[in-house]
């Protein structure tokens, strides 16, 4: 399925013929029947009778939270000039925050990223996504409430096939049943209404579980940007006027779209300091990275993603490179030293988004068949391995070359 995906992003701006189209049709059903079967089997298997346990008897909440579409080069935690991420850059500062500065995305679309993201394979062992569990149903065999909040299921993205690739996989039936203590039934316009909703179901106050993890899947900055906040003056706090990218090439139809992008990732910001407040007196940690990047005019005139057969560094950065940080609560770094150090002592380290499972384990006080050190990035044992980007591209030999 992964080949069709690829196959349909290569071929969808310059379109199909009838017949290459009701062939590419029929074929793609028939695979993601079977990619989702295989996954769905393996999941259910993992959340039944899968070796997982959980190392502690603490209360512990896991967040996970996946962004969507976001330039790293826009982020003012990542130096960009303009003030994007404040909230992000003040936990920064009080020492909560760590930020990984080499973490790239295997591809730039989303539904390719997560299944990988979410699946317990290892794409340095070249395993395939759909023949190993997902990622919720270990934490589930090991005790944990698995709830999901996502802000991708509107009647937009039910007509978008990438959407409904992955949706048709994460909310199965079987998947549902075996894995999600509770999810939502809808999104919103806007990601600050996700976390509304989120809190008025009222689960924290009602769950009983000691462990719990919680998934909050944004919209982010996804295009178009302007769409992604709200339009009042608090959130409108760029305009074409405060862009500070002097390119020849940059008129005033590109400053307009740098302004709202820059809003946009200011709003993300904002979003996240919302979770964040949710459970800064718990015990917690959260992780939060995006699927992939985004063009925003940084070296052509070009926003969104394209999908060229030639991949040059300036088409990687931007596309591929991707922003990649966990935050841990006061109460969490005081009971967990040894993990801030090793998380404090990662950020240089080159890595995959696809590599976050190992992370999560690890957060999660997890031993399980599924968990391998020497893929984990924050452990010491982790080795490097070779970054390979839609599917046979070296992403180092590239940057190096």
């Amino acid at each position: 399925m992964a080949q069709v995906e690829a196959f349909i992003v290569d071929v969808g701006e310059r379109g199909m013929d009838n017949v290459t189209s009701s062939l590419y049709s029929m074929h793609a059903l028939h695979l993601a029947s079977s990619d989702a079967n295989a996954v769905v089997m393996a999941t259910v298997r993992e959340a039944e009778s899968g070796d997982a346990r959980c190392e502690t008897n603490d209360t512990t909440n896991v967040i996970l939270v996946i962004g969507e579409s976001y330039n790293k080069r826009h982020a003012s935690i990542y130096g960009y000039s303009l003030e994007t991420t404040p909230n992000l850059l003040a936990e920064m500062q009080r020492g909560n925050l760590t930020v990984f500065k080499n973490v790239v995305s295997p591809y730039n679309t989303t539904s390719l990223t997560l299944k990988n993201a979410l699946s317990c394979c290892s794409r340095s062992k070249h395993e395939e996504w759909k023949n190993k569990p997902l990622i919720m149903s270990t934490f589930k065999r090991a005790g944990y409430d698995v709830v999901w909040w996502d802000n991708q299921l509107g009647d937009e993205n039910k007509k978008n096939v990438f959407a409904f690739s992955l949706n048709s996989i994460f909310f199965n039936k079987k998947i549902i049943e075996s894995c999600y203590t509770l999810r939502n039934e809808q999104s919103f316009e806007y990601d600050h209404q996700l976390v509304d909703d989120f809190l008025n179901s009222h689960y924290l106050q009602k769950s009983t579980s000691a462990k719990r993890l919680l998934v909050f899947h944004l919209l982010g900055q996804h295009l178009m940007a302007v769409n992604r906040y709200p339009n009042e003056d608090k959130y409108n706090h760029f305009t074409p006027d405060s862009v500070i990218m002097q390119a020849s090439y940059i008129d005033d139809a590109a400053r307009v779209q740098i302004a709202q992008y820059d809003n946009a990732t200011r709003y993300n910001d904002a979003v996240m300091a919302q979770i964040i407040e949710i459970f800064r007196d718990d015990n917690a940690v959260l992780l939060y990275f995006s699927d992939h990047g985004e063009e925003v005019y940084d070296y052509r005139y070009s926003i969104g993603r394209s999908h060229s057969r030639i991949k040059t560094k300036n088409y990687l950065r931007a596309q591929n490179e991707v922003p990649f940080m966990v935050w841990c609560s006061d109460k969490y770094m005081k009971s967990h030293p040894q993990v801030v150090m090793r998380l404090k002592k990662s950020v240089d380290r080159p890595f995959m988004n696809t590599d976050l499972v190992q992370i999560l384990l690890d957060l999660g006080e997890i031993r399980s068949s599924q968990r391998v050190e020497r893929f984990n990035p924050i452990s010491d044992a982790f080795q490097p391995t070779p970054r390979i980007v839609f599917n046979t591209l070296d992403y180092d030999s590239v940057m190096n070359n």
